[in-house]
């Protein structure tokens, strides 16, 4: 989480303090606590379906978890774009 923050501090981005709260209050600290190849789709969507009384923020959180993997990826971390878990989750509407 402190990469990609400090990232998103660099690049410019505006909400890297709302990013970084997000972390912080609505990933379970023993998601955070796992190492990132073992985080599963599963786990995303258990996420996702425990905020569904605030879908926006579910989604804004599911969005933030699929972008760090995705950054990621583009890091060199190992990791291929298929082992995204968020990869491809349904946000509410």
């Amino acid at each position: 989480m402190g990469e990609y923050v400090q990232d998103r501090k660099r690049h410019g981005k505006k909400t890297w303090s709302k990013d970084k709260r997000r972390f912080e209050l609505d990933v379970p600290s023993r998601l955070k606590a796992r190492p990132a190849c073992d985080v599963t789709r599963a786990d995303i969507l258990a996420l996702r379906k425990a905020a569904s009384h605030a879908p926006y923020q579910a989604n804004r959180t599911v969005e933030t978890i699929r972008h760090t993997f995705n950054l990621g990826v583009d890091w060199g971390s190992g990791l291929r774009i298929n082992d995204n878990p968020a990869h491809g989750i349904i946000v509410y509407p």
